[in-house]
C-alpha cells in the first residue's frame, strides 16, 4: 500500500506541474512532435523516372516497409543510385526499375495500384511473404514482365482475366495463395508462357482447354478443387502428370439399401476416395433430415 500511495503522490505532482505550466507544456510537446516527424521521400530529387520512384515508395508504405527483414537504403538515397547503393532488392537500367526481388522479406499488406507505373519492369519476385487482398489490375498492364513470382502469400479473389495483357510473361507463379473461382480462359493469350504454377489454391471448375494451346514446359494445378474429366485435357498430363490425383473434389456417394439397417434407423454410405495417397487427409460427412439443412458437427 505504501508503494501505491507513493505512485499516486508522484502522479499528482506531475499533473500539478502540467496544469500550472500548461502553455509551456503544450509548446514543448509540439516541438518534440516536429522533431520526430519524418518528411515523405521526395522522388523529384532523384535522377530517375519519378513514376518508378513513387511506385516503390507506395510499395514500401503499403507493405509495412519498416518491418521488412531487409530494407537497406530504402527511402534514403535514390532507388537507382548512380553514386551509392540501390535500394535493397531493386535493379535498374537507365534510371528505370527493371527488377524487384523481395522474396521472403516479411512484406505484409496489399499491393498498391502504383505498381502499374513501373513501365520497364521485367521481373517481380515477392515469393513467400504475407501479402493479402486482390491483385491490382494495374499490374496486368505491364507487358514487359517476363517473371511474376507471387507464390506463398495470402492473395485472394479470382485470378484476373486481365493477365492476358501481360503477353511478355514466361513464368507465372500464383501458387499457395487463396485464389478462388475458375482458371481464366484468357491465359491462352500468353503465347510465351512456359511455366504456370497454380497449385495450392481453391480453384474450381473445369480446366480451360485453352491451356493446351500454350505448349507449357512446366505446369502445376495440384491441390485445388478442379473438375476431373478423364476424357478431356489429355494434353495437360505431360506437363503435370498428377494434376488429376490431387484435386479436392466431392466423391460420388453410394447408398447401400440394407433392410435390417433401415429397420434400426441407420444406413450405409460408401464412396471411392480420390487417388492421392501421398499425404494424410479425411472426409467430413454431415447429415440432416431435409435437403440443404445439416447439423453443425460432422456425423
Amino acid at each position: 500500500m505504501k508503494t501505491n500511495r507513493t505512485l499516486t503522490r508522484g502522479f499528482t505532482i506531475l499533473l500539478a506541474v502540467g496544469l500550472g505550466l500548461g502553455t509551456l507544456f503544450i509548446a514543448l510537446s509540439v516541438a518534440r512532435a516536429a522533431e520526430t516527424e519524418v518528411d515523405p521521400f521526395d522522388c523529384t530529387t532523384t535522377s530517375m523516372n519519378i513514376g518508378d520512384c513513387e511506385a516503390l515508395v507506395a510499395l514500401y508504405e503499403s507493405t509495412d516497409g519498416d518491418s521488412w527483414n531487409n530494407n537497406n537504403n530504402w527511402l534514403g538515397d535514390s532507388p537507382c543510385s548512380q553514386t551509392g547503393a540501390n535500394w535493397f532488392g531493386i535493379s535498374c537500367q537507365g534510371g528505370r526499375v527493371t527488377e524487384i526481388n523481395l522474396q521472403e522479406n516479411n512484406l505484409a499488406g496489399g499491393l498498391p495500384d502504383e505498381l502499374g507505373d513501373l513501365g520497364q519492369l521485367q521481373e517481380l519476385n515477392l515469393f513467400s511473404n504475407t501479402l493479402t487482398g486482390t491483385l491490382p489490375t494495374t499490374l496486368m498492364a505491364l507487358d514487359t514482365i517476363s517473371l511474376l513470382q507471387l507464390g506463398e502469400n495470402e492473395f485472394e479473389g479470382e485470378i484476373p482475366p486481365e493477365f492476358e495483357q501481360m503477353d511478355g510473361l514466361v513464368s507465372l507463379y500464383l501458387n499457395q495463395n487463396k485464389f478462388t473461382g475458375e482458371i481464366p480462359e484468357t491465359l491462352d493469350n500468353l503465347a510465351d508462357l512456359q511455366f504456370l504454377y497454380l497449385h495450392g489454391n481453391m480453384l474450381t471448375g473445369p480446366v480451360p482447354d485453352s491451356l493446351c494451346t500454350l505448349g507449357l514446359a512446366n505446369l502445376n494445378l495440384g491441390y485445388n478443387a478442379l473438375a476431373i474429366d478423364e476424357t478431356s485435357d489429355p494434353c495437360l498430363d505431360e506437363p503435370d502428370p498428377t494434376w488429376r490425383d490431387t484435386q479436392t473434389v466431392p466423391p460420388t456417394p453410394r447408398f447401400l439399401h440394407d433392410q435390417a439397417a433401415s429397420a434400426q434407423g441407420y444406413l450405409s454410405l460408401t464412396w471411392d476416395p480420390i487417388p492421392f495417397t501421398a499425404g494424410s487427409g479425411f472426409y467430413e460427412v454431415y447429415m440432416g433430415t431435409e435437403s440443404g439443412v445439416y447439423d453443425d458437427t460432422p456425423a
